[in-house]
């Protein structure tokens, strides 16, 4: 019972601390964008910043899952709602944090290059991408870190008795053989973590069948109540994708692009497009990277032109100068890139 007291412990930091490897893996991508390099004072100042910055957003996604389970929920119906709440605080916290960094990364003189636009980059980076993927991480995490637990308080006593005895013993032997602090603690994860897995593997790729799903003295029936096919039917995936922007539809609350006015709310996005287009052909010196980023580009222009098309295709019906435009547009951007 003592790694089980151990795992619920220690369930909430671990859970956090997937954000770090988050973060790290954006940092190293702005970093190898922008051709900065990681062995700089400046770039760890802005790794020691995000240690302590990036479990915030966990911090608040976990403590509020846990009040709604405390309400009654179930917790997957907490997780999901703890996630749907908390997308706007986490995305307007980490877009304001890169807002305001981002004229320090992007800066060219003496002060802002050398010292900082690699602290602000590792910071953008490291929030940005962990920002995105916390969403989705961390409830997985969560999960699977109940199951784990409800699993290991299903086990016999005489386990846990063997699992302490063992834990015990290997406690003993990193201290005594281990050299440094920092195998000591890789050491202390990998058998806490081995310890539960083995013995999951061996129970699982040991279980007999115990139960017999169909009896071979009764006689098998097979019923057909009702067989459905429909032809040309979209795929689960795309039925239940825009299954929202049908139900908006009928709800009135679509977006319908029919006058100027319409379209000011998508300005943000014509704002970002030009930062992109910047950003990609004046700043970026990396011919891969321009490559790449010019495939965003061709993505957010057709995005934007649609909005566009739409409100051409209602103010001037069966147009062919916008349909002209529509396959010029379509064709002609990707040979130029």
């Amino acid at each position: 019972m003592i790694l089980a007291s151990i795992f619920e412990s220690f369930a909430t930091p671990f859970i956090l601390l997937f954000t770090i490897p988050l973060a790290a893996i954006g940092s190293l991508l702005a970093l190898l964008l922008t051709g900065n390099s990681l062995l700089n004072a400046n770039t760890l100042t802005g790794f020691l910043i995000l240690l302590g910055v990036v479990v915030n957003n966990g911090i608040i996604l976990i403590d509020y899952a846990n009040i709604l389970r405390s309400r009654g929920y179930r917790r997957n119906r907490s997780l999901m709602m703890a996630g749907l709440s908390c997308i706007r605080p986490i995305l307007i916290t980490s877009i304001t944090t890169v807002a305001a960094m981002l004229p320090l990364a992007m800066g060219d003189a003496e002060y802002s290059g050398v010292i900082g636009a690699p602290f602000a980059i590792t910071v953008i980076g490291g929030l940005s991408f962990s920002a995105l993927l916390m969403l989705v991480f961390i409830p997985t995490v969560c999960m699977g870190m109940e199951n784990t637990l409800h699993w290991y308080r299903g086990l016999s006593p005489r386990l846990w008795l063997l699992h302490s005895l063992l834990f015990g013993a290997g406690v003993g032997a990193i201290y005594g053989y281990a050299d440094g602090l920092l195998w000591q603690a890789i050491y202390l994860v990998a058998l806490v973590s081995l310890m539960p897995g083995i013995t999951y593997f061996v129970q699982t790729s040991l279980r007999q069948a115990k139960a017999e799903v169909i009896d071979p003295a009764r006689e098998i029936r097979i019923q057909v109540h009702n067989l459905v096919k429909i032809y040309d039917w979209p795929g689960r995936f795309s039925r239940q994708w825009n299954s929202g922007k049908k139900i908006r539809r009928m709800l009135g609350l679509s977006a319908e692009f029919h006058s100027l006015r319409d379209l000011v709310q998508v300005s943000w996005e014509f704002v970002l497009l030009g930062f992109l287009v910047y950003f990609t052909y004046f700043f970026i010196t990396g011919r891969l990277w321009i490559f790449l980023l010019s495939w965003m580009v061709y993505a957010l222009t057709l995005d934007l032109w649609k909005k566009i098309r739409t409100y051409l295709y209602y103010r001037f019906e069966g147009s062919r100068v916008v349909r002209y435009a529509n396959r010029i547009l379509f064709w002609a951007i990707p040979p130029v890139i």
